[in-house]
């Protein structure tokens, strides 16, 4: 062969190989060519997780060979329509952007099992403070017929206990100790009205008061199970359940109040309709003044507090009021408009604000609010899932709501009731939700489908 022609594979041969070196350090940076821009470009990735695992994933249409928790590669820059879908659950899809050296998260995606009805637990009816501040019981009262009284439901494992026979004196009021051991209840038509049970053994203590002293509102401490606090209407006792002893604190016309971070915060009736707030040490019986005074109606309510902030509810002017010590913080009150009811995140650093159709999140650490989600249909409870999603209760609907607002928000129904849901429960595992209804207590599995006698469902 003549040398030119040598010279000329020789060169051919050398061109290969550098284009060959250039594109194969293209390649394991993620660069291909994109036939429809006629372009190289570097690929970006979708990482997909999901619980359960081992759900399909499809991809523009098309079934990938790879299952959940996956991360496809060398995707071009574009936006796709992601489904992942497992057998027995209700199916997630959204439209997810990739942009070029870029991993796009898909979130750990909840698969929710279908609409279920649940398990009844029979003919219920909730008391007021039913939920024990741990999560894990709830207190129902069945007043009439077998098995009536007071019971303890566990929110995980669905064992029912009978804490209180005596259903012909009806249960007017029940408070959760902080500790969630020990439980206040007050029987109006009892010779002794007002009675502590202790959940550990179920042991019964009343509460025997001097004859001059007539309990109006009794209040846990909510740093000493052995105190309590007492208001007549126009005076204010502490009482020691190991001792016995009363010490009287205060006097004042005493609408209601509650025991926060060592202080007492009242409401006091302020001529004929006015009402105002009062936060007293109980330590040195000294009155603080708050720096800005909250302006109430005369309807209202304490609501669950986390360890910085007490939120008070006017449920007239629907205004919300977060209340701290004064001794700690220069501006120990913030408002917050339009609200009904809240719930904290698990850290406590965020609230759930809702009111007939908005839900708003609050970053307390940021002060930052925004909105979640407009719903048409008024919203009867709502309550953290997890940091991805929220349990919503509509109508007779059980619903989750994602929160990721990467194309549109999906909804599923969870549970759907013939009567209207009242309240749900979510166990502190987060694998059963208790529904109640006026038809009663409905326990419905969020892992899958299936009957939840005699257990908890696990994915």
């Amino acid at each position: 062969m003549p040398l030119k022609y040598r010279r000329i594979i020789y060169i051919f041969f050398i061109a290969l190989f550098i284009l060959s070196s250039i594109w194969l350090i293209l390649y394991t940076q993620g660069y291909e060519y994109n036939p429809y821009k006629q372009k190289i470009e570097k690929t970006g990735a979708l990482d997909i997780k999901s619980k359960p695992t081992g759900a399909t994933i499809i991809l523009n249409g098309q079934i990938q060979n790879n299952t959940t928790p996956t991360i496809l590669r060398r995707l071009s820059a574009d936006t796709y329509d992601l489904a992942v879908t497992l057998p027995e659950y209700q199916p997630w899809q959204k439209k997810l952007a990739v942009k070029t050296g870029v991993v796009t998260f898909t979130g750990n995606i909840k698969l929710w099992p279908p609409e279920q009805l649940g398990d009844k637990l029979g003919d219920t009816n909730n008391i007021n403070s039913s939920l024990s501040p741990n999560g894990v019981n709830l207190l129902y009262y069945k007043e009439s017929g077998l098995g009536s009284g007071l019971w303890l439901l566990n929110l995980a494992s669905g064992d029912a206990a009978l804490i209180n026979r005596d259903a012909s004196k009806i249960i007017k009021y029940t408070e959760w100790s902080t500790t969630s051991r020990n439980l206040l209840i007050n029987s109006p038509a009892s010779v002794q009205p007002w009675q502590i049970i202790n959940l550990t053994d179920n042991a019964k203590k009343n509460i025997e008061l001097p004859s001059q002293i007539k309990p109006i509102t009794i209040h846990w401490s909510t740093s000493n199970d052995n105190i309590l606090y007492i208001s007549t209407g126009a005076e204010m006792y502490e009482f020691s359940l190991t001792s016995g002893t009363t010490k009287l604190l205060w006097r004042a016309s005493i609408v209601d109040f509650k025991h926060f971070d060592g202080l007492i915060y009242v409401l006091v009736k302020e001529g004929k309709d006015g009402i105002s707030l009062k936060i007293f040490n109980p330590k040195n019986l000294q009155e603080l003044s708050s720096i800005r005074p909250v302006a109430l109606s005369t309807d209202f309510t304490f609501l669950e507090s986390n360890d910085d902030w007490l939120p008070l509810l006017d449920t007239v002017r629907h205004n919300l009021y977060l209340l701290t010590s004064p001794l700690t913080n220069e501006q120990p009150t913030l408002s917050l408009p339009d609200v009904i009811d809240i719930d904290w995140s698990r850290d406590g650093s965020t609230l759930l604000l809702y009111n007939n159709f908005e839900l708003w999140s609050y970053d307390l650490e940021q002060n930052k609010i925004e909105l979640i989600n407009r719903i048409s249909t008024p919203i009867t409870a709502a309550s953290w899932f997890n940091e991805n999603y929220i349990l919503l209760a509509i109508n007779n609907e059980l619903l989750a709501l994602e929160l990721d607002t990467r194309d549109q928000q999906q909804k599923w129904i969870i549970s759907k009731q013939q009567k209207p849901i009242q309240n749900f429960f979510l166990d502190p595992l987060g694998s059963l939700v208790t529904i109640k209804t006026e038809d009663g207590l409905f326990r419905v599995s969020l892992t899958k489908s299936a009957n939840l006698t005699g257990g908890q469902s696990t994915d």
